[in-house]
């Protein structure tokens, strides 16, 4: 993916679950029989689709052509009812990147996490699994995973790599929704112990292929 679509998924993602917890449906790359006519060639990065409101959400790359493409945007929502437009500009060359950590720091990291668990801080311990999740994969794969990784990317890509099973990527893609509602938050979602086990488990099944030499 290049920078600037990586970029502009970091951010859809991380818009995603807020919306979707004020009871919008969050569409990516929409199709064009969800756009009203007035956007005319116009496709939207994402649509949210809500009850009483629909927003359209454009991630702009900043450059020299950036003010102009969103007075344009905002010219032809200008007299729109039911949709209202939402832009985001991001740097290009924002996301910095990121070494690998060593085997051992994952393993000290996965023990504060058992310890967070047993102390019942199970928020806390599923927003640390993420970071030793993704610190896994990027051992794993250090060229692929070079840039910070949005969760559901992350899973998507070890799953299709075949890292985790598909029932562990069914878990990690509910376990992953979760994450970004507390990360967000959404601090009075209920977090089960059962889901921060499980998430140490697939942690050391991670760990264990990366001893393995498994890439």
């Amino acid at each position: 993916m290049r920078e600037p679509e990586h970029s502009r998924r970091l951010i859809i993602d991380q818009l995603a679950p807020r919306l979707e917890a004020e009871g919008y449906s969050v569409v990516y790359e929409p199709p064009r029989q969800l756009l009203p006519p007035f956007m005319g060639s116009y496709v939207p990065d994402a649509i949210a689709l809500g009850q009483d409101k629909k927003i359209a959400i454009e991630v702009i790359v900043e450059g020299q052509s950036s003010e102009a493409k969103e007075r344009d945007l905002r010219r032809l929502f200008r007299d729109a009812r039911d949709w209202e437009l939402n832009v985001y500009f991001v740097r290009p060359g924002e996301a910095a990147e990121l070494s690998p950590v060593s085997l051992h720091a994952i393993e000290d990291a996965i023990e504060s996490l058992e310890s967070l668990a047993q102390a019942g801080a199970l928020a806390a311990a599923l927003i640390m699994g993420w970071g030793i999740f993704e610190a896994l994969a990027r051992y794993l794969a250090p060229d692929k995973y070079r840039k910070p990784q949005t969760p559901a990317r992350l899973v998507e890509s070890l799953a299709n790599s075949g890292y985790v099973t598909p029932s562990e990527a069914d878990f990690l893609r509910e376990a992953g929704r979760l994450r970004n509602s507390l990360a967000h938050g959404d601090l009075e979602r209920g977090v089960k112990e059962g889901d921060v086990r499980r998430l140490i488990a697939v942690l050391r099944e991670l760990r264990t292929l990366a001893v393995d030499g498994v890439h």
